[in-house]
């Protein structure tokens, strides 16, 4: 998240940014002024980065400039970790973990 910060290099880093159930995010700092398309996939059961935690991004990312997409996705159900270490024979986390793989390709072409 942070390298797709303007105010983290004075450079463009990176194209795009995604995260799957992020960690350690310090918010406003690390999501207030993205520069580029931005992705979180959120756990509604993650102690990490919670859905209030994504209701607070969304309305920093709603200020940002008009020009830069940002999406998040909340995965109903899905515990921290689902994008990785889905349990693939539990179905709905398969399922989850495969959207979230999808949620990024999605990103990617949309730049």
């Amino acid at each position: 998240m942070l390298l797709g910060q303007s105010t983290f290099a004075d450079e463009q880093l990176v194209d795009a940014v995604f995260a799957g159930h992020p960690s350690f995010v310090s918010i406003p700092n690390d999501v207030k002024y993205p520069y580029c398309p931005a992705s979180i996939a959120v756990a509604s059961t993650d102690n990490s980065f919670s859905p209030k935690m994504a209701e607070q991004v969304e309305k920093l990312w709603a200020k940002a400039a008009e020009d830069v997409k940002t999406e998040f996705v909340i995965y109903e159900g899905a515990k921290h970790g689902f994008c990785i270490r889905g349990n693939m024979k539990e179905e709905k986390e398969k399922e989850d973990m495969i959207k979230s793989i999808d949620q990024v390709h999605l990103h990617q072409t949309s730049r």
